[in-house]
Parts: structure tokens; C-alpha cells; sequence
């Protein structure tokens, strides 16, 4: 534990008579922390001097002081995770430091942490907070825990010799002048975009050289295509000599071809007038051909009516024996019959019987069916009844169903249209922060975990009357705000950070929402008083949103008093400022004016910006309409599942029914068979009983007396059909004579037809061939005629494309074997300058295009290049100078620092061969301990551990003018030096204890005989009061003697 009266560390603070600065520690409170259960205590404003035995916890302290504020566990050169900084046997331990702010207010920072958890938890002022806020806070009071230069623990004591010189340098930099250190960074950025640009021109340069190569080559090209143009001239009007010459010689073949056609066509008329008379003899010779064969049909025909006539005579006869055989057999059917009548009548008498015996049982289950039909029919009726109904309930509550279909079908068209919108949002977070983007799906998945309403990011659910409105809201509220996940309820933000930073791995930003409600932010100046001057609403009106995020909003950034103007408030500018002094920030159409009033005076400053069209805020889509259609929705589906369930209800009762319709229906078959039944054996009956009575007895003797009169009239027919057969016999004889003797005379007539035919052939045979002849000749003439045209038109196009004139081809010989020679001459002349002419031209000009590009291109970018080397080398010179104002300072002081010890000690800027090489530019310290040796850069290898320790605490005592962080930390800085050392180090620093800022130095002894300031704060951390042997009074007096003396 720490022992020292609170009001001790009190009045020694008192001592100090400069202004406190703000940002230096008040009061620190550990709680479970490594060694400690819990310790509390009050630095003072200067320099406060920590002893303790080793071992004691004096480093824990400054590890509390590193951790509290934001640093890494890196940073201190022990443990590898905040877990190992817990107490052991602890589950749980925090830091509070006190940062000093005003003579009224100190800034509470409170960092928790839980042994098993990757996280932990942060609060500023009681409120929660990240990490990164509590860093942006200690950075406001220019904090850097991370720089060895302000905060150097025990651990790291040697990493700050082992610093390279560009480290070095980086961080003295960041310690003190940030400025400084950015200039430098930028210098880093330009150099790397000089590199860039000199390669650029380079490259350019190349282009531009080989760009006139080009040139040269295809502008010799283009010289050779001009003269190839002018052979190629020559043979175009050589090539039209010759064609003029062929068309001419065309025209006199196709007047010859005329003459020999019209030869031909007279010899094939008269040809034609031959074969006249032989054609009407031959149809002479026809016409007698056909009147003898005429006469003969007519003959042939008489006799084969006769030889059918006589072939019918035969078929009489065969009729005539047909009809006995049948008289035959019909005498012998009717015995037979007579004898099988009497036993089928005997078989019809049993039938009826038997039958009649069934028909009597029958009626009986007949009379029985007909009653229970009537009933079925009845029961039948009642069911289809019911059925009707029921359809008619389903009828009604069709049309219900289909108008909840159609309002759900446009309620979930309107629905997509919002969610498209809503995705269009969801894109620009992910091109934003692809982070947020899979925190806000997975919450939207999981909003079931938390306890309270949990909200998406302003950037999702802040709807924008339009886009125009939405490029204030965008520059009212900060880009980490617009992606932050807002809470009701703290622990459920602890549970999101859990899960999505720890677990997820995501970086993202989460705030709590206050307690105050939206109502409760009105507008310090109501808007009626500013439309005079163009305003025409608060930001907080130009936008809907849950109103818990709303509150948020105007709690931290005060949109409810932001105005948005017009150009009528641009206009009115200064009217605007002087008129509201409490007016700290407005708009007009197209600029945001932010006001600065001086605590001091009246005096104002006035700064505009640009307002940029919004980004994250464009494209709004509406939440609130989206949950309203998503409500409707699910009440029309409500509603359709009860329709539903109703239809369904009634849907089974029809079933129901159905089912018993069928049973009836079979029953009532069943019954119709057992009626039908009985008019089937009726029919039977009837049918038996017609056939007993049709049944007769057959008369034999009037069938004996029919068969012997069919044979008698037989025999008769005979006799009659064998005289007309002699008849017929002696007409054949007169018929065959005349057919053969007019067969003679047709064959005569026939070979004086085939002897006119063989002549009027040949003739015909000859006008064929004229006629194919003809047809040649015209065909030959019609192609000479279409080459004659096609070389007259060939001719007539190629004189007017080629703007050749008569004269010129005048000028030429006709001999076109000539022509042939000076055309193939020509084509040879050209040949040798064809080198892909068709691009050459495209290729020159190209080339001459390129050129003049890659020239422009090239006088851009190497004036582009003289401009920015020009502004660079501006401000490396300025950086330069002022960075070595800087060291000059810092070696002065530090140089006198050293000689106060009795050594020596410079400090140099260390730069690098390439002055633009600026990422190599570093800090070398050198050091001399000794006077017989020369000044050595500092490092672990050359100077002992005292050394190097003595060398860092000077060097932070020579930053100590130059830098104005708030406090600075030393772990056991005198470890390895000397007495002597130590004690004029320790002399120095109580001398420099009179500057603003607070010291921290940390030792396991005390100094005897050491004049100590009034403003110096003593603590000492002891494992247990009982190691001193001393009561806690007894311990306290000691204190105050040592301070005494």
C-alpha cells in the first residue's frame, strides 16, 4: 500500500505557484490491479518522487497509469494481455484517473476489464465510452502514452536507446510538435508520388521518342504510296484502252452473230412450209385407219355378244340342275325338321315353368326395393341440400379471398419498392464501413438477444424529406456517429461490443441514447424569428428517424439549433451574425458558416465551407412505412388464414357429406338391380311364351307335292335352252368373214400412213435442228450483247470514276497486245512499292496523332512534375529549417545538461544521402562521459547502462522547453548510475520541477543530504506497514521530519 495523508499530497500541491495546464493527474485509483487490492492517492501539480523497496509495485503504477489512459500492454514490456494484470484469485479489475481540467471540473477516465473476456470497458465521466473516444479525449489534452519520449517505463528504459535515429526522430516529433511530425509524414507521401511522376515522365519521354520514330518511318512510306498512286493512275487509264478496245471488238462480233441468226431463221420458214401437206396427209391416212377399225369393234363386238349370249345358255343349264339338287335337299331339311320340332317345344314348357317359379319369389324383393328407393331419394335430397349450402358459404368467401390476395400482392409490391431503397441504403454502409454493414445484417438477424430497442445506424434509418435536405443532415452529424449503433440499454450495448468485436472481429462504433426525451430539445431561437432572413427550418425537421436516435443527435450535436437557410440567408450573411450572437453555426442554399466569438472581446471569426452532396443520406427510403406495410401484411394474412381455415372447415364438412352420397348412391344401385331383376324375368317370360306360341307343325304332303312339280318344270327348261344353241351356231360364220376382210384393207391403209410419217419425220427432224441452231446463235447473241453492255457501262463508270477523258485514251495505240505489255510493265513497277498500302496513310496520320498527344501528354506531366518538386522542396525546406530550430534547441540544452554532469553530449540531425529520401531522416544523440574520449552516438552497445540512463532523462529534460504534454513518467531511470550522476540528475530535475508540467519518477531509494523543493510530492509503496516497525502515526511523523529537514 501507498501511505501518505491525503491532505498531505493536498497542501504540497498547494505549493506550486504556476498556472496548472490542463491534463495533468490528479488522482489515480487502482482496484484489483496485479498487486494491489485497492490504492488511491493524489499526485502533485510538479514532481512526484515514488520510492519503494524493488518489488514493492512502483511499476505497477505506471502500468495502471499506461492502461487507464488508453496505452497498449505492448507498450510496457511485461504480460501479454490485460487478464495478466488482474489480481490473482480476482475476477475483475479497473483504473480511475483524474485528469485536470478546470479549477471546477476534472475528467474521470475508468478502464474495467474481466479475467476470461477480450474486452473491455471504458466510461469517461460515469458515461460509457470506447477506447476510442477515450483516446481522442487524452489526445485533446495531448496526451501520448505511447511515446517514449513522455512516458518511458521501466521495461522500456532500454528500448528508448535502442531506438533507431528514424524512430527517434518520429517520435520526438509527435512529442512535440504534431504539426512537425505530420509535415514530415506528408514529405514521406510526396516523395513516394514524386518517384511516381518521374517515372510517368520518364515513361512519356520514351513514348514521345518513339512516337517521331514512327513518323519518320511512315511519313518515307507515305512518299513511296504518293508516286505508287501515280503508276497506279497509268494503269487505270491503260486498263480502260483496253477495255475500250474490247467493247469495240464485242459490238463487231455481236453484228456478225445478228447476220449469221437471220440466215437461219429463213431456212427454218421454209422447212415449216414443207412439212405442211405431209401432216394433212398423215391425218387423212388416220381418219381411214379409224373408220375400218371402227367396223371391226363393231363386228367383235356383235360376235362376242353372241359367244355371251351363248355362255348364258350354258349357265341356264347349270341353274336348271342347281334347282333339282335344291328340291332334293329342302324334301330332305323339312323330315328333319319335323322330327326336332316336338323336342324343342317340350324344352320351351320346362323353361317357363322354372321360370315362373322365380318371377313369383321376385316380386316380393321388388316391392321391398321400390320403398327403400323412396327413401334413399329422399335421404339423397336432404344431403345435396346440405351440399348446396356449403357451396354456396365457399361462393361468399371466394371473393373475401381473392380482395385480401390483391390488397397483400400490392401491400408486398410497395414493400419490395421501399426494401429496394432500404438495400440501395444497406450498399453505400458497406462501401462506407464493410464492418458496420455485417454488424447491422447480423443484428437484424439477432435482435431477439437484447432487452431494449436497438437501432441501426443513422446512416440506415435516418429518412431525408430528399436528397438536397439530405447534404445538411450529412455535415451536421459526424461520419462515426452516422455509422454507429445506438442503445437504450448499456448492458445490451456491452453484450453487441461482445460479441461483434471480440468475437467478430469488427471495428465499430456504438453510443448509448440519453434519457432525456425528444420534446425536451427545443430550438434556442424559435424559427419564426429567422424566416425573415431565408431559413426555413432547423436540420432536425429535415429529417424522420426513431426518436431516441433524434435525442441523441441533438444532445451531441445541437441540430436542433443548426438553421437551414436559402439564398436569401447567403445574401444576409452579416445581418445574421450581428443580429443572433448565441448563433454559433447555420446553412444557406449551398454553404455552412461557423461562427467563433472571441472569450475577450466582441470580436467574431467567421469560417464557410462547401456543403458536399450527401452520400451515406441519399436515396431515402421510409422504416416507418416499411413496419406499417410489413403490420398490414400481417393482418391480411390473418385474415386470409382465418378465410382459410373456414373454407377448410367447410371444405371437410362437404367431404362429410360427399362420402354419405356415395354409400347412397351404391345402395340405390343395389335396389335398382333387385327391381330391374324382376323386369328381367318378365321379359324372359314373355319371350319363352311368344316362342312356344310360333312354333307350328309342318304339312309334309304339300311339301312332297311342291318337290315332284319343281322337277317336272326342270326338265321342261332344258329342252328349251338346247334348241336355241343349235341356232346360234351358224351366225358366228357370217360375222368372222367380214372382220377378215376388212383387216385387209386397214393394213393397207397403215403402210401408206407409216411411208408419209418416215417423210414428214425427217422434215421435222431437220426443223429441229434449226431451231436448236436458231436458239444457239440467239443465246450467243444475247451473251455477246450482255458483254458488249456490261463493257460499254464497265467503260462509261471507269472514265467518270477515274476522271479519265476521251482524249487520253485517243492518245493511246490500239494494238492491246501493246496495251498488255505496258499494263503488265506498270503492275511490276507498282508491285515493288506495295507494302500495305491500305494502311499506310491511316498509319501516318495515326503516327502524326500520337505524336502530338504523347507531346502533350509529356509537356503536362513534366510541368505537372517542375510544380510539385517546386512546392515540395518549398516545404522541405520549411520543414527542414524549423526541424532544425528544433534540434539546435534540443542539442543546446541538452549539450548544457551534460556539461552540468560533467560530460558532453550534441544532437544532430541525421539525413540521408538523397535529401528527398525523407522516411530515412533521423535524430543521432551523441554522448561523452569521459575526457579522453570523442563523442559517440548513443546506443546499448557503447555506453553502459548508467550511461544510457543518465543520456535518456537529459534528453526528455531537453524536450521538457519544446513539448507541452501535461505530465511525463520515468521508471527507475537511475538504474547503473553512479552516485554522482544521480545525484546531479536529480538535482536538475528538482530544478526543472518549475515548469508546468508533472513529473512521475519512479526510485527505489531516496537521496541523503538532497535539497527537495516545497512542490515536490513524496510516496512510498511498501508491501505491509509492518516491514517499517512502525504504527502508521509514527510513519507519518517521519515523513514530515524528512520534508523538514
Amino acid at each position: 500500500m501507498i501511505y501518505l495523508p491525503s491532505e498531505m499530497a493536498v497542501n504540497q500541491r498547494t505549493h506550486s505557484n504556476s498556472e496548472p495546464n490542463s491534463g495533468y493527474i490528479t488522482r489515480i485509483k487502482l482496484h484489483n490491479f496485479v498487486i494491489y487490492d485497492d490504492i488511491e492517492f493524489f499526485p502533485g501539480r510538479n514532481l512526484n518522487l515514488i520510492t519503494g523497496a524493488n518489488g514493492s509495485g512502483k511499476s505497477t503504477i505506471v502500468c495502471g497509469l499506461s492502461l487507464g489512459l488508453g496505452g497498449k500492454v505492448s507498450n510496457l514490456g511485461r504480460g501479454t494481455c490485460l487478464a495478466d494484470f488482474i489480481k490473482m484469485n480476482k475476477d475483475e479489475a479497473y483504473i480511475e484517473i483524474d485528469l485536470y481540467q478546470s479549477e471546477t471540473k476534472n475528467v474521470r477516465i475508468k478502464h474495467s476489464f474481466r479475467r476470461g473476456e477480450k474486452k473491455s470497458y471504458w466510461s469517461i465521466d460515469g458515461k460509457t465510452a470506447t477506447k476510442h473516444e477515450v483516446e481522442k479525449a487524452t489526445s485533446a489534452f495531448n496526451i501520448q502514452v505511447d511515446n517514449l519520449c513522455q512516458f518511458l517505463p521501466q521495461d522500456r528504459v532500454a528500448d528508448f536507446a535502442k531506438m533507431n535515429a528514424k524512430d527517434l526522430l518520429l517520435n520526438t516529433e509527435k512529442a512535440i510538435n504534431e504539426k512537425l511530425y505530420d509535415t514530415h509524414i506528408d514529405l514521406c507521401q510526396m516523395h513516394n508520388f514524386e518517384s511516381n511522376l518521374k517515372k510517368e515522365v520518364n515513361s512519356l519521354s520514351e513514348k514521345l521518342e518513339e512516337a517521331n520514330k514512327k513518323v519518320t518511318h511512315w511519313k518515307s512510306e507515305y512518299e513511296n504510296l504518293q508516286e505508287r498512286k501515280q503508276l497506279l493512275k497509268q494503269l487505270d487509264i491503260l486498263r480502260c484502252k483496253k477495255l475500250e478496245i474490247k467493247t469495240h471488238t464485242a459490238k463487231e462480233d455481236l453484228n456478225l452473230m445478228k447476220e449469221e441468226c437471220k440466215e437461219h431463221i429463213s431456212h427454218l420458214k421454209a422447212v415449216e412450209k414443207s412439212v405442211e401437206p405431209l401432216e394433212n396427209s398423215i391425218k387423212t391416212f388416220d381418219t381411214q385407219i379409224k373408220s375400218f377399225e371402227k367396223d371391226i369393234h363393231i363386228l367383235e363386238q356383235k360376235l362376242n355378244n353372241k359367244v355371251d349370249k351363248d355362255r348364258n345358255y350354258k349357265n341356264l343349264i347349270e341353274n336348271i340342275n342347281e334347282s333339282v339338287r335344291q328340291a332334293e335337299d329342302d324334301l330332305e331339311r323339312a323330315i328333319k325338321e319335323q322330327s326336332d320340332l316336338k323336342t324343342k317345344r317340350q324344352n320351351l314348357k320346362n323353361k317357363i315353368q322354372d321360370l315362373e317359379v322365380i318371377y313369383e319369389n321376385s316380386v316380393e324383393e321388388s316391392n321391398q326395393a321400390k320403398v327403400a328407393l323412396a327413401e334413399v331419394a329422399k335421404e339423397t335430397n336432404e344431403i345435396k341440400s346440405k351440399i348446396l349450402a356449403i357451396e354456396d358459404q365457399q361462393s361468399g368467401l371466394e371473393p373475401d379471398r381473392r380482395q385480401i390476395l390483391c390488397q397483400m400482392k400490392a401491400l408486398e409490391n410497395e414493400l419490395s419498392r421501399n426494401q429496394n431503397l432500404n438495400k440501395q441504403r444497406m450498399d453505400l454502409l458497406r462501401r462506407e464501413s464493410r464492418d458496420a454493414y455485417e454488424a447491422a445484417a447480423w443484428l437484424e438477424n439477432n435482435r431477439h438477444k437484447f432487452k431494449s430497442n436497438v437501432f441501426l445506424p443513422p446512416a440506415i434509418t435516418v429518412q431525408c424529406k430528399n436528397d438536397r435536405m439530405a447534404r445538411y443532415v450529412e455535415s451536421s452529424i459526424p461520419r462515426r456517429d452516422l455509422v454507429s449503433f445506438m442503445f437504450q440499454n448499456c448492458e445490451d450495448m456491452d453484450e453487441f461490443l461482445s460479441i461483434i468485436r471480440d468475437e467478430k472481429k469488427l471495428v465499430v462504433n456504438a453510443v448509448q441514447t440519453p434519457k432525456r426525451q425528444l420534446h425536451e430539445f427545443k430550438p434556442d431561437i424559435p424559427i419564426n424569428e429567422l424566416k425573415n432572413f431565408g431559413f426555413i427550418s432547423y436540420v432536425n425537421d429535415l429529417f424522420s428517424c426513431p426518436d431516441e436516435v433524434k435525442a441523441y443527435l441533438c444532445q451531441s450535436y445541437g441540430i436542433h439549433n443548426l438553421p437551414v437557410g436559402t439564398e436569401q440567408t447567403h445574401a444576409k450573411v452579416s445581418q445574421v451574425i450581428s443580429t443572433f450572437e448565441n448563433l454559433r453555426q447555420f446553412f444557406t442554399h449551398d454553404y455552412s458558416y461557423r461562427i467563433t466569438r472571441s472569450q475577450y472581446s466582441n470580436n467574431t471569426s467567421t469560417s464557410s465551407n462547401e456543403i458536399r452532396p450527401a452520400r451515406l443520406l441519399a436515396n431515402a427510403c421510409n422504416h416507418k412505412q416499411e413496419e406499417e406495410l410489413k403490420r398490414k401484411i400481417e393482418v391480411l394474412k390473418s385474415q386470409l388464414n382465418e378465410i382459410s381455415q373456414e373454407y377448410q372447415k367447410l371444405r371437410t364438412q362437404r367431404e362429410e357429406l360427399n362420402h354419405k352420397m356415395e354409400g347412397l348412391r351404391s345402395k340405390r344401385n343395389d335396389l335398382t338391380k333387385a327391381k330391374d331383376r324382376l323386369n328381367h324375368l318378365e321379359g324372359r317370360l314373355k319371350a319363352f311364351r311368344d316362342q312356344l306360341n310360333g312354333l307350328s307343325d309342318i304339312n309334309m304332303d304339300e311339301i312332297r307335292e311342291n318337290h315332284d312339280l319343281t322337277l317336272v318344270d326342270c326338265v321342261k327348261r332344258k329342252l328349251s335352252v338346247m334348241s336355241k344353241i343349235k341356232e346360234s351356231v351358224g351366225e358366228y360364220s357370217v360375222i368372222i368373214l367380214k372382220i377378215n376382210r376388212l383387216g385387209a384393207q386397214k393394213c393397207t391403209s397403215r403402210r401408206e400412213l407409216e411411208l408419209t410419217k418416215s417423210q414428214c419425220e425427217d422434215k421435222l427432224n431437220e426443223k429441229r435442228k434449226l431451231i436448236e441452231i436458231v436458239d444457239n446463235l440467239r443465246k450467243e447473241e444475247k451473251i455477246l450483247f450482255d458483254e458488249y453492255r456490261k463493257l460499254s457501262s464497265d467503260l462509261f463508270h471507269k472514265l467518270n470514276d477515274l476522271n479519265i477523258s476521251e482524249d487520253e485514251l485517243n492518245n493511246l495505240t490500239n494494238d492491246i497486245e501493246e496495251i498488255d505489255t505496258k499494263i503488265a510493265e506498270f503492275e511490276a513497277r507498282a508491285e515493288l512499292q506495295a507494302r500495305e498500302v491500305e494502311d499506310i496513310e491511316k498509319q501516318y496520320e495515326d503516327s502524326i496523332r500520337n505524336l502530338e498527344v504523347t507531346k502533350e501528354y509529356f509537356e503536362k506531366s513534366s510541368s505537372k512534375l517542375e510544380n510539385f518538386v517546386s512546392n515540395s522542396k518549398q516545404k522541405r525546406d520549411d520543414w527542414e529549417r524549423e526541424l532544425k530550430e528544433v534540434i539546435q534547441t534540443i542539442s543546446c540544452d541538452f549539450g548544457n545538461l551534460m556539461s552540468y554532469l560533467d560530460c558532453a553530449g550534441e544532437v544532430s540531425l541525421s539525413k540521408p544521402l538523397e535529401e528527398c529520401d525523407y522516411e530515412n531522416y533521423g535524430i543521432c544523440i551523441k554522448v561523452k562521459f569521459r575526457d579522453n574520449e570523442e563523442l559517440m552516438e548513443l546506443s546499448s552497445k557503447r555506453q553502459s547502462g548508467g550511461e544510457r540512463a543518465v543520456s535518456t532523462v537529459l534528453y526528455m529534460l531537453a524536450l521538457q522547453k519544446l513539448t507541452s504534454a501535461p505530465f511525463r513518467v520515468v521508471d527507475e531511470i537511475n538504474q547503473g548510475m553512479d552516485s554522482t550522476n544521480e545525484r546531479k540528475v536529480y538535482e536538475l530535475l528538482i530544478k526543472h520541477v518549475c515548469s508546468p508540467s508533472q513529473y512521475f519518477m519512479l526510485t527505489p531509494k531516496l537521496l541523503p543530504d538532497l535539497n527537495y523543493p516545497t512542490n515536490i510530492t513524496f510516496f512510498c509503496v511498501q508491501k505491509t506497514i509492518k516491514n517499517f516497525g512502525l504504527p502508521y502515526d509514527s510513519l507519518t511523523n517521519a515523513y514530515n521530519r524528512f520534508l523538514d529537514s
